[in-house]
C-alpha cells in the first residue's frame, strides 16, 4: 500500500479508536482494558489476512469499511467474523520453491 493510502487508513483508525474509548467488551487478556487503536488494526489483518499495510491499494475501500464497522460495532464480539462473511481476504502470494521452479513438465 502507498504511503499517503496507509496515512488516511491511520488517520482514519485513530479518529475511530478515540471515539471507541471505553466501548470494547472486558476480556481476560487484557484485564486494565483494550487498546482500542490495536483491536481496529486487528480486526483488519484478521479480516485481510495481513497486515494493513501489505494489502493492496485497490482494497482501501474495504479496509475503510473495516474501521467504519469496527467504530460502529464497539461491542460486536467478533467483528472480523461478521465481516468475513462479505470481505474477502487479501490473495496471499507464495513464491515457488527452488524445486517447483526448476520441475519439468
Amino acid at each position: 500500500m502507498i504511503k499517503e493510502n496507509a496515512k488516511l487508513i491511520h488517520n482514519l483508525v485513530i479518529e475511530s479508536a478515540k471515539k471507541i474509548e471505553g466501548k470494547l467488551p472486558d476480556h481476560p487478556a487484557h484485564p486494565y482494558g483494550r487498546i482500542p487503536i490495536a483491536h481496529i488494526y486487528d480486526v483488519i489483518k484478521r479480516v485481510m489476512g495481513v497486515p494493513c499495510k501489505e494489502c493492496r491499494d485497490s482494497r482501501f475501500d474495504d479496509i475503510v469499511k473495516i474501521v467504519e464497522f469496527c467504530r460502529d460495532n464497539p461491542t460486536e464480539p467478533h467483528c472480523a467474523s461478521a465481516l468475513r462473511a462479505y470481505i474477502e481476504p487479501e490473495p496471499v502470494y507464495t513464491p515457488p520453491s527452488l524445486e517447483q521452479f526448476f520441475e519439468e513438465d
